[in-house]
């Protein structure tokens, strides 16, 4: 599998390797192994590597300041929370992985509240019948139902009173909340149809305003994947309202790019979501037949960093 965005090194552990000051090493220890490798899945990069025969393996990732990251072992999945220059031990029993994972590091107290089986934030959306209706009203109706659930899993938060102990974990988790529960809107036009038997129906200016209130341009947030995956639905929202036909993955894949290239200006937030979006794609389906692509970020991506990761990962097999 191509190594990604961030991703500039996987091995088992050597112990002489230095970490550059933006790297952080994840150092994985796994008992009764069930499955000869480990991923990790972060800043819309992922990468795979072979347990020793010890059970244990090293991953180094270049990050921007911190992520969210899913750490993936068989089937399942545990959330992991990181930041540049930090070292940190994972170790778990093999077959009892969905069970738990033990986190050493300055961010064990946020990784464990990630992973608590305690720790469920109420659905923005009810999928029974009952719940369904919620959909059949009036924007600001549905502005209050959403904003009820998105207080509830605050206090949630709240009770867990990281602030305290983890204040970067804290501010970054409750903007997560803040989209979490944003993309709840991206069902509100079908549900209402569907809900209300007005199958004609189209949302109005009210719906694209609140769309809107969530396009914020903020570099701290690059490495929040529900802020990632907000803008680029949206950006399908706002492209087809004004009538572009957005069908096909690669479609959508441009109307990312140029929606953010055309209205966002901070270059810290535009370039990062640009490059991620396109390797993405070039992780999952090449590069070929790609030009409008290339052409798109050889004119959005003007730092040589971006623009290198880019090329590089064009240039891989």
């Amino acid at each position: 599998m191509r190594n990604l965005l961030f991703v500039i090194l996987l091995c088992t552990v050597v112990s002489c390797q230095k970490k550059n000051s933006r790297e952080a090493v994840v150092c994985v220890k796994v008992g009764h192994m069930t499955y000869p490798k480990i991923g990790l899945f972060l800043n819309g990069a992922s990468v795979q590597s072979e347990l020793d025969a010890r059970g244990c393996a090293e991953i180094r990732v270049e990050i921007p300041g911190y992520a969210y990251a899913h750490l993936q072992y068989g089937q399942d999945s545990k959330l992991l929370f990181l930041e540049e220059g930090e070292e940190v031990k994972v170790s778990f029993d093999g077959g009892k992985f969905r069970e738990g994972i033990l986190f050493e590091g300055k961010n064990a107290s946020a990784v464990d509240f990630l992973n608590a089986e305690a720790v469920r934030y109420p659905s923005g959306i009810d999928y029974s019948e009952e719940g369904l209706k919620a959909l059949a009203v009036p924007v600001a109706e549905y502005k209050k139902t959403l904003g009820v659930k998105r207080n509830e899993a605050l206090e949630m938060l709240d009770a867990h009173d990281l602030e305290a102990v983890n204040p970067l974990f804290d501010r970054l988790e409750r903007e997560r909340i803040k989209y979490l529960y944003a993309h709840a809107w991206f069902m509100y036009p079908m549900g209402y149809a569907s809900v209300s038997g007005d199958t004609a129906f189209q949302p109005g200016e009210d719906y694209y305003q609140v769309l809107q209130e969530y396009m914020v341009e903020n570099e701290k947030l690059v490495s929040v994947p529900e802020y990632r995956s907000f803008i680029r639905e949206a950006a399908i929202l706002f492209a087809r309202r004004e009538g572009q036909k957005v069908n096909g993955y690669y479609e959508r894949l441009l109307c990312n790019v140029k929606y953010i290239g055309e209205h966002f200006i901070n270059e810290k937030v535009k370039q990062p979501l640009i490059l991620i979006y396109a390797t993405e794609y070039i992780d999952s389906f090449g590069n070929a037949n790609t030009e409008e692509l290339s052409g798109l970020c050889n004119r959005y991506l003007t730092d040589p960093e971006w623009k290198a990761r880019y090329l590089a990962c064009c240039a891989k097999e």
